[in-house]
C-alpha cells in the first residue's frame, strides 16, 4: 500500500493532469469486475480504503451504463473520486463479455492509458458479491488476494497477465486460454481454465489438464502426479521441467524432461529393487496425461501450444488446423536423489 501512495505522490509531482488532485481525491481500484446483460456493462470496482487499523479494508460498487467509459464514469460520479486504475490486481469478465463484447472491451481496456496492464484477467459467471464476501469475510483485499493465488507457485493455476493475454488475442498463431473462476463449497476456486478456438470459447478444463498445460509452457508450477503400486500410492512432485518443440515431416515432436521427488508416500518401501519400476510408472502417468491432452486440442483444433507459429517459422506457411497434425511425445523422468528418503543406490541422478 504504501508503494501505491507513493507511485501516487509521484504523479502528483510529475504530470500535469494530477496536479488539482490530493489523496482524498484518489480511489485506489484493485478489482474490476465486468458483466454485459441488456445491452448495458455492469461494472464492479473494489477500492482500497487507506485505513491505518486495517491495511485490507475495501468497499465495493456497482454500477452500469452504455460504454464502458460511461460506466466507469458513473462510479467515479457516485463515490466522487477519481478510479486509480494503474495498479489494479485483476479482472474479472463474464462469459456475457467473451460471447458479445470482448473486442469492445479490450480495446477500451488497452487504449486507456489509466489503465494499467500488470494485472492478471480470469473469468467467472458467480455472482460477484458472493465472490467479493467470501473472500472479504477472509480479511483480503479480493483483487489482489486472486492475483496471488493466480501467481503463487504452489497453486496449478494458468497466470495470464493482460500484456500476455492481448499479445495472444491478436495472434494468428495462438489460441486463448484464461483461469476460470467459481465457488465451490463456500471457497472461491481457480481450478479450471477456459481454451478458445479462434477468440471462441470452446472447451473448459480441469485442474489436471492445467497441469499438463503448464509443463508444455515450460512453466514450474506445483505439479503432482499420484502414482499407485502394489496396493500402495506416492506421489511424484515435479521441482523443474524443460519441454522443447521440433517440427518434421508433419509432426510435432514433444519432448519433456523432468526433474522431481517422491514424497507423501503410503504403503510403499522405496528401495533400490523397485526404484526403477516407480520411476517408469511415473513417466507412464505423465505421458497418459499428456497425450489426453493433445488429443482433446487436436479434436478441437485449438491451438493453445502456438504450434502453427512453430511450423510458420520452420516452413513460411500458415496452417489453418492442427487437426491433422501428428505428434511424437517423449517424456524423460529425473528422480532428484537430495530429496529423497531411501539410502543412496549409486549415481545421484535417475533417468528413464
Amino acid at each position: 500500500m504504501k508503494k501505491i501512495i507513493l507511485i501516487i505522490i509521484t504523479l502528483f509531482l510529475t504530470t500535469g493532469c494530477f496536479n488539482y488532485l490530493s489523496l482524498n481525491d484518489i480511489a485506489v481500484v484493485s478489482l474490476v469486475h465486468i458483466d454485459y446483460q441488456d445491452n448495458k456493462y455492469i461494472l464492479t470496482v473494489e477500492i482500497r480504503e487507506n485505513e491505518k487499523d486495517n491495511p485490507n479494508a475495501s468497499s465495493i460498487y456497482t454500477n452500469q451504463g452504455i460504454t464502458l467509459d460511461n460506466t466507469f464514469e458513473n462510479i467515479g460520479l457516485t463515490i466522487n473520486k477519481f478510479l486509480y486504475l494503474v495498479d489494479v490486481d485483476t479482472i474479472i469478465l463474464t462469459e456475457n463479455v467473451l460471447n458479445q463484447k470482448l473486442e469492445t472491451t479490450i480495446d477500451y481496456i488497452t487504449r486507456e492509458n489509466y489503465i494499467g496492464n500488470n494485472f492478471n484477467i480470469i473469468v467467472s459467471n458467480d455472482d460477484i458479491k458472493e465472490i467479493t464476501k467470501l473472500i472479504k469475510e477472509k480479511n483480503k483485499i479480493v483483487g489482489a488476494y486472486i492475483k496471488d493465488t493466480i501467481t503463487n507457485d504452489y497453486n496449478n493455476t494458468i497466470d495470464i497477465k493482460y500484456n500476455k493475454f492481448i499479445k495472444t488475442y491478436l495472434s494468428e498463431y495462438k489460441d486463448m486460454i484464461l483461469p476460470f473462476g467459481k465457488i465451490v463449497n463456500n471457497e472461491f476456486t481457480l481450478n479450471d481454465a477456459i481454451i478458445f478456438n479462434h477468440n471462441k470459447e470452446s472447451v473448459i478444463i480441469n485442474n489436471d489438464y492445467i497441469k499438463i498445460y503448464n509443463l508444455l509452457n515450460n512453466t514450474n508450477k506445483y505439479s503432482l502426479f499420484k502414482i499407485n503400486y502394489n496396493g500402495g500410492n506416492l506421489i511424484y512432485r515435479i521441482k523443474d521441467v524443460n519441454t522443447k518443440y521440433k517440427y518434421e515431416n508433419n509432426n510435432i515432436n514433444i519432448t519433456i524432461d523432468i526433474n522431481g521427488n517422491f514424497n507423501e508416500i503410503d504403503n510403499i518401501n522405496l528401495n533400490k529393487d523397485n526404484i526403477e519400476e516407480l520411476i517408469t510408472l511415473t513417466k507412464d502417468s505423465v505421458y497418459n496425461e499428456t497425450t489426453s491432452f493433445l488429443n482433446i486440442l487436436k479434436s478441437n483444433n485449438i491451438d493453445a501450444l502456438g504450434f502453427k507459429k512453430i511450423i510458420y517459422n520452420k516452413t513460411k506457411n500458415k496452417l489453418d488446423s492442427i487437426k491433422e497434425l501428428d505428434y511424437n511425445l517423449d517424456i524423460k523422468v529425473i528422480l532428484d536423489r537430495e530429496e529423497t528418503i531411501f539410502e543412496n543406490i549409486g549415481a545421484k541422478k535417475n533417468e528413464i
